[in-house]
């Protein structure tokens, strides 16, 4: 198969058995190739398969317990659900606001920007994948909001101007094309700190980032160009022959926005401190309120699979997790919507998801990887816990827990993990029992399982050789050390050819009965240098003693890790806070040291570079504003809409109990975007007002300013929530994303047409304005563009 790069076999070997269902198995895994097409590659495995099946053995299986063809196809159906629902909503939406004819030739901006991108798209690396698809979704509001301001525009110049439709045209996306570029700019800039994580994490975003960038290109050309074509053929006034006019839900509004809303504008420039007083207590109730929310990397994942790891104590036998592994195994199957469970003992599962939680390599350790007949991550979540519940009465022989998956999340066991490191093996073990000791007497509450290996011992069969014994019946140290190595790793004897001239070695291995294990010593004999068969109990001393542990080394340095998992509904965060108190209270020798890791530590370097590229292109966005505006000011006007958009989304989180994630901070990026926009088109308008007419007041300027983008800015807002409300009334694991998108466009719509004027009408200079666009500006009626 020339799309497979790597195939992967975990073989039942000494250190490694694996199950599926029970049966002994030998697990196959498969890597594409990075051009590879998952679901072409899946058909050959089928065909090869397929092929195999007459051949296999009596009571030979083959079983999928991981086909990543199934997820993606699941996934892009619901993305691509998603989409369509988008496209259908906004385009009612854009009927009963502006019309049949602007209605409709915006909405074409969504086909031809969606489109673009995919054309776009394929010239990256990148391809159609679920991420990417999520891109798309993300875009659909932020698609139209550019042609809805050059209809806006056009409509104006017809009813207002008397203008053609050729001229209301062309004349309409020029006086709107230097604030279209700085928020097409803007917003793609936003994206940037994403895009320049290199964190596994924001690796894996780079597909989406990229998606959305080509969407907000296309959506650019397509209302600077298509847009304006069809207005300039079929105009924007008339309604569709043989078509009633649908009715517009802006035309209720605009009794708001000449009445209520020009007087509360007029009453807060004139008492701005109400206004600042309001926001900032909104500010401390909404960081009140995040401050309650947990802290994640990524929300669990829909995909029907969980894992149950195993970590037994050091001086626990292969043969005792096996047999726990098997033990938990039924206990599991137990659950009716449990379908296969892959189980490794020994060593971790192959890699097959990021979500995947691994025991680790030790032979103390096994991995159970199970799938199940459904995909909800609410419902997979209720399984795990009661999975744990059942096996917290092993308490005593493992550290045992079922986990769901969490997408884009690193393999890992403990909610925290405490690493004490040092150059002495020992002294780091004698210090991690006595922190364990220590750390108990805290008694912290969250607590679930504290797995301290340095707690426990390791015992190990001792074998000496009796040189005077041995000398004495004539058999040499060499006999001797080469049945041992018969006895514990086997030794191979001969080789098989089969048919396709394929060697298999032979291996020959002594089996111990387990009543009585060390009676394999006498039952296998060696050959004496007078041709007597000795016994090799004979020769040999054995007797229990303590050995080494599985030694971990960071930097050079031997370590032990101390897991701690957090009861399911405690926050980590809080318990990863007392446990790093506990720490620093505790003091270790000099040359020996503590690092404290885990789902926090995930999370730092998820977004680790964030912060520093978030101020990179803060300052490139800043220097983009003053270019424009000729102005330090009004650059500060128009970044005030941010803080005003992470009051709805917080609030909206906390409302409907998503934690803040990072698709959840994707949300607030994109959300930063939007209201961005919004700020500079009441920017603009002023700007273009106070050129127009510099005799009127600043008052009189900020006030009409807000009342020609009243409907633009409600309009945009509405798109981009209901492009977003297949998200975020779904299951998706972009839930949070699409929660954060509509909440804060909510309340920030609001409070940007309030906080911009007033700040525009304090902070402007009283001096005439350079126009930074030409135009004609008065009244919006877009709200009876379609009547």
């Amino acid at each position: 198969m020339r799309d497979v790069a790597t195939v992967t076999q975990a073989i039942d070997k000494n250190a490694l058995r694996t199950r599926v269902d029970g049966a002994a198995a030998t697990m196959v895994s498969m890597k594409m190739s990075a051009d590879a097409n998952v679901f072409t590659v899946r058909d050959e495995i089928i065909r090869v398969i397929d092929h195999m099946q007459d051949d296999l053995p009596v009571d030979t299986s083959i079983e999928w317990l991981f086909d990543v063809a199934d997820g993606v196809d699941y996934k892009l159906r619901e993305l691509l659900t998603n989409i369509r629902q988008g496209i259908i909503i906004l385009t009612l939406v854009l009927l009963f606001s502006v019309g049949w004819r602007s209605g409709l030739i915006i909405a074409m901006m969504l086909p031809i920007s969606l489109l673009l991108s995919v054309v776009g798209l394929s010239a990256t690396d990148y391809g159609i994948q679920e991420i990417s698809l999520a891109g798309f979704v993300i875009s659909l509001g932020l698609i139209v909001d550019n042609g809805i301001v050059v209809g806006e525009n056009v409509s104006k110049n017809e009813a207002y101007r008397s203008m053609n439709s050729m001229d209301a045209a062309i004349d309409g996306a020029s006086s709107v094309m230097s604030p279209l570029l700085s928020a097409t700019a803007t917003t793609a800039l936003a994206f940037a700190p994403l895009f320049l994580l290199t964190s596994p994490t924001g690796l894996f975003l780079h597909s989406m980032v990229a998606t959305i960038w080509l969407c907000l290109g296309a959506s650019l050309i397509s209302a600077v160009l298509f847009s304006t074509m069809l207005m300039s053929r079929f105009g924007t006034r008339q309604g569709i022959a043989g078509l009633p006019h649908p009715p517009s839900f802006l035309t209720y509004l605009i009794p708001i926005r000449d009445g209520a809303y020009i007087r509360l504008l007029r009453h807060l420039i004139l008492h701005p401190w109400q206004l600042f007083a309001g926001v900032v207590v909104l500010l401390v109730f909404t960081g009140l309120l995040a401050s309650r929310l947990e802290v994640i990397v990524f929300p669990d994942s829909e995909d029907p699979f969980f894992t149950v790891t195993i970590e037994a104590p050091a001086d626990r036998s292969r043969d005792f997790v096996d047999n726990l592994a098997m033990d938990v195994r039924q206990i599991v199957a137990e659950e009716d919507n449990v379908t296969h469970c892959g189980t490794v003992v020994g060593g971790g599962f192959p890699f097959v998801h990021t979500g995947i939680q691994n025991s680790g390599t030790g032979r103390n350790n096994a991995t159970l990887f199970c799938t199940v007949n459904f995909r909800n991550s609410d419902e997979i979540s209720a399984l795990t816990d009661r999975i744990n519940s059942k096996l917290s009465s092993r308490v005593a022989d493992a550290n045992i827990l079922a986990t769901p998956m969490v997408l884009g999340g690193e393999p890992g066991f403990s909610d925290v993990q405490i690493h004490i490191s040092g150059p002495r093996i020992e002294l780091v073990r004698e210090q991690a029992r006595a922190f364990g000791e220590y750390f108990a007497e805290q008694e912290l509450e969250g607590i679930l399982h504290v797995d301290n290996p340095a707690s426990s011992r390791w015992y190990a069969v001792d074998v000496s050789f009796k040189e005077r014994v041995a000398n004495a019946v004539g058999v040499t140290r060499t006999q001797v050390d080469q049945m041992l190595v018969l006895l514990t790793f086997s030794a191979e004897v001969d080789t098989y050819r089969d048919n396709d001239g394929n060697d298999f070695p032979i291996m020959l291995r002594a089996n111990s009965d387990v009543s009585d294990p060390f009676s394999v010593f006498d039952r296998v004999f060696i050959p004496s240098t007078t041709g007597e068969q000795v016994p090799l109990s004979q020769v040999i001393e054995y007797k229990f003693v303590e050995d080494e542990y599985d030694i971990r080394h960071d930097m050079f340095q031997p370590e032990v890790k101390i897991g701690i998992t957090a009861h399911p509904y405690y926050p980590v965060p809080k318990l990863t806070q007392e446990v790093t108190a506990v720490v620093e209270g505790y003091e270790l020798p000099e040359g020996y040291s503590f690092d404290i890791r885990g789902e926090v530590a995930n999370t730092e370097k998820a977004f680790s570079g964030a912060g520093r590229n978030l101020g990179l292109v803060s300052l490139v966005v800043l220097a983009i504003f003053v270019l424009q505006f000729k102005s330090l000011l009004q650059p500060a006007i128009i970044l005030v809409a941010i803080p005003l958009s992470f009051i709805g989304a917080f609030i909206m989180l906390f409302l409907t109990g998503q934690p803040i994630s990072f698709l959840a901070f994707i949300g607030l990026t994109s959300l930063m975007g939007i209201v961005i926009n919004n700020s500079i088109l009441l920017v603009d308008e002023g700007n273009q007002l106070r050129a127009m007419k510099p005799d009127d007041s600043l008052v009189d300027i900020a006030i009409t300013a807000g009342v020609n983008r009243f409907m633009p800015i409600v309009l945009t807002s509405v798109t981009s929530i209901f492009g977003l409300l297949p998200l975020a009334l779904g299951n998706s694991m972009f839930k949070g994303l699409a929660v954060v998108i509509i909440g804060g466009l909510t309340t920030s719509t609001f409070l940007t047409l309030l906080c911009v004027p007033v700040l525009y009408s304090l902070l402007t200079r009283s001096t005439p304005a350079v126009s930074v666009t030409e135009g004609w500006s008065g009244r919006s009626e877009l709200g009876e563009v379609g009547d």
